[in-house]
């Protein structure tokens, strides 16, 4: 399953900072770390460049990663509005990607995420697509984006 946490060290990157979003099947060796944070591994696939399990320091307790490992994906597969070559300014194609696929992302902004799969073999892409991260969440978990709507009521009185 996807699990969004809030990075705040990487073993490999000093600039890797953030939400993120991580797959549980490639977490392993979660610790408590702080009272209140959770270390842990994030094991790559090992036919990507980063072969040897990562050390990832997160804001998140043991409890949230626990969460994430009890949940179940929705489908085998996830459709998800690309940019066409990754533009912003471009219109966005359905791309289906297989649970297996997905590695990370990362927010770009606050509309927009870069999602890191497996395409071919070894070749990892990475894709602009037009969600956020907890939209990416919700497609995995749910099969669909999770919208909420705000109605503001507001009541004048006069008197005389």
């Amino acid at each position: 399953m996807l699990v969004k946490l809030t990075v705040e060290s990487a073993s490999f990157s000093k600039d890797l900072v953030g939400s993120i979003i991580f797959k549980t099947e490639l977490l392993n060796g979660a610790k408590t770390v702080e009272t209140t944070k959770t270390e842990f591994k994030y094991s790559f696939p090992k036919r990507n460049l980063f072969s040897l399990p990562q050390k990832i320091k997160v804001t998140e307790g043991i409890a949230t990663i626990k969460t994430a490992f009890a949940a179940t994906w929705n489908a085998n597969y996830i459709d998800l509005p690309v940019f066409i070559d990754n533009n912003t300014s471009n219109s966005t194609e359905t791309k289906t990607f297989s649970k297996e696929s997905l590695l990370w992302a990362i927010a770009k902004d606050t509309n927009t995420s870069w999602v890191y799969a497996i395409v071919t073999g070894k070749v990892v892409n990475k894709y602009l697509v037009n969600y956020n991260l907890d939209q990416i969440v919700d497609v995995a978990d749910t099969g669909a984006t999770t919208t909420t709507t705000t109605t503001t009521t507001t009541t004048t009185t006069t008197t005389a």
